[in-house]
């Protein structure tokens, strides 16, 4: 078997398999893509799976091919991609041809397990083995990458492509999805959820009620598009989403058997993905959105300002970020208050409409992915609230945070409890101790200890105080906010990251977690990695030294 392919069409396909994050299994077939040349047809088909997912994808030929079929690893296809882009990217012409040449084996002979002059009863160790006689080569594909320059040749091992499973079969009308709908799907996938507990998080909710709408949420936000579905409500899992980021998938089509179907297949270009759904009732996520009526004021950000601020928001990851609103000086204070490092603050302007109140708090991490989605508007109720960014088309739910009483102005007083399950008495807190409202009727906020949430994050009763933490997780604690302190300081990027991995971090810091990639997102996922990594060993010398110390006195 001959096949020749572009090595332009190769790299987007090698993207779009890697995109997928095909999980690795037990299963070798599985950590390989399938070629195949169907007779009688001008394109080869590249397919890859996890048994939940598959990726095929059609490639012209691009030179002499004859039908056949064989499989190779998915890393190595990668790995032929690049180099054929950096050999043509040498000789200045991109777009070199990549040639596949299978060994034709014969088939394997017969086995005969028990030859008819073997003695039974003969037990001595110098019996032969039948199956050592056998001896088969194993299949090798030749690769050939062809420039106007040089020519590269690679030999990899080839498995049986009869062992890879196929894609289910969806035989069902299709529904177009327009570019207006997968851009409401890429613009709420950063809020799912990755809690593999919370099952029916794990997606993108799609319905055609209310002229067509996408929602997502984890629970503690809440993002949702108004966009053109004719599709019936299905719930699209993370991975699913994270390849309509494809480049190509400006417009696409979704097959399904039938409305209750639990596979549905989408198709754009010459690609398609058939993918298994999540199966289950989204949560009531109207509930949580409060009513337009009930909204007494509104603050607007000015263009000049998103950037700015949604960079300045960057650094205080995973905080409690303390908006000060300022209406006669039309000015929005922003605070972060820490008890070892002091405050850090920044003022923005805004145009303030109606009345807004005094003070509120919010993560500084879902408020900078909320403005950098272009989100303007803030509608607010009061302190204990959520507040709701929005456009028009696209409403942001964010749960506000508050303070324990004794702390600030945003504790509730007494009488905001049920009469009938009054608050337990509570110790003072540290000033910038923070932790979620509890508020029945909206989403679960960012505590500062995780909690055990119910269904959507409500929950109809308030809680009973936790105990009190072990000694040892308070160290540890304490440890790990230290680590995180030591993590933002420039110098330590300096020393953690090579000079392009720092500028690489930094950039991605500057446009947003919210508007990169899932390839982006995960790169500035893993330097930061990196970076507290380096932190916790100089938190641990700075330890082993200071306990030095106290030996010696």
């Amino acid at each position: 078997m001959t096949l020749t392919l572009n090595s332009d069409c190769l790299r987007r396909a090698a993207a779009l398999f890697r995109r997928a994050k095909i999980r690795s299994c037990n299963l070798p077939i599985l950590g390989h893509v399938r070629v195949t040349a169907a007779p009688g047809e001008a394109e080869a088909t590249l397919e890859v799976t996890d048994l939940d997912l598959t990726i095929s994808m059609r490639i012209p030929f691009a030179g002499p091919s004859t039908p056949g079929s064989f499989t190779i690893p998915i890393g190595d296809l990668q790995s032929i991609a690049r180099t054929a882009d950096r050999q043509s990217g040498f000789a200045g012409a991109f777009g070199s041809s990549v040639r596949f040449d299978l060994d034709d084996l014969p088939p394997a002979p017969p086995v005969d397990l028990d030859p008819p002059d073997a003695d039974p009863s003969d037990e001595s160790d110098e019996t032969p083995n039948p199956c050592a006689r056998v001896s088969r080569k194993i299949p090798r594909v030749h690769v050939s990458l062809t420039t106007k320059a040089m020519r590269t040749t690679l030999e990899i091992i080839s498995l049986d492509p009869t062992d890879f499973p196929d894609a289910p079969v969806i035989t069902g009308p299709p529904v177009i999805m327009s570019s207006a709908a997968l851009a409401a799907i890429r613009r709420v996938r950063p809020c799912t959820s990755k809690d593999e507990t919370r099952y029916v998080l794990n997606g993108v909710f799609i319905s055609r009620a209310e002229g067509g709408l996408a929602v997502a949420t984890d629970g503690r936000r809440l993002a949702l598009v108004n966009a053109p579905f004719a599709t019936p409500d299905a719930i699209l899992p993370n991975l699913l989403a994270d390849l309509l980021f494809d480049p190509a998938c400006q417009s696409a089509a979704l097959w399904r058997n039938d409305e209750d179907a639990e596979i549905a297949s989408l198709t754009f270009g010459k690609t398609t993905i058939t993918s298994k759904l999540i199966s289950g009732n989204f949560p009531n996520f109207r509930q949580v959105i409060p009513d337009p009526a009930s909204r007494l004021g509104s603050a607007t950000f000015p263009d000049a300002t998103i950037a700015p601020l949604t960079a300045w928001l960057r650094n205080y990851p995973g905080e409690t970020v303390i908006l000060a609103f300022d209406p006669p000086a039309n000015t929005i204070t922003f605070e972060i208050r820490r008890t070892d490092q002091g405050q850090y603050s920044t003022t923005a302007l805004a145009a303030f409409n109606g009345t807004v109140p005094p003070v509120s708090a919010y993560n500084a991490t879902f408020l900078a992915d909320a403005l950098a989605m272009n989100l303007h508007t803030m509608d607010l109720i009061d302190e204990r609230s959520p507040a709701v960014l929005t456009d028009g088309l696209t409403r942001y739910v964010l749960m506000p945070m508050r303070r324990k009483e004794g702390t600030t102005t945003f504790a509730p007083e007494p009488e905001a409890y049920p009469p009938e399950d009054p608050p337990e008495e509570e110790d003072e807190a540290p000033a910038d101790h923070t932790e979620p409202a509890d508020d029945p009727a909206v989403i679960d906020a960012e505590p500062a200890e995780p909690q055990t949430p119910g269904v959507f994050g409500l929950s109809p009763e308030p809680q009973p105080k936790p105990p009190a933490p072990p000694e040892d997780a308070v160290d540890a604690e304490d440890r790990e906010n230290n680590i995180v302190a030591i993590g933002q300081d420039q110098d330590v990027w300096k020393a953690a990251l090579s000079k392009t991995e720092l500028k690489t971090f930094k950039r991605l810091r500057n446009i947003g977690l919210a508007t990169l990639s899932q390839q982006d997102r995960d790169r500035f996922q893993s330097l930061q990695t990196q970076i507290f990594k380096h932190a916790e060993r100089l938190h641990d010398e700075e330890a082993a030294a200071l306990t030095e110390d106290e030996r010696a006195g």
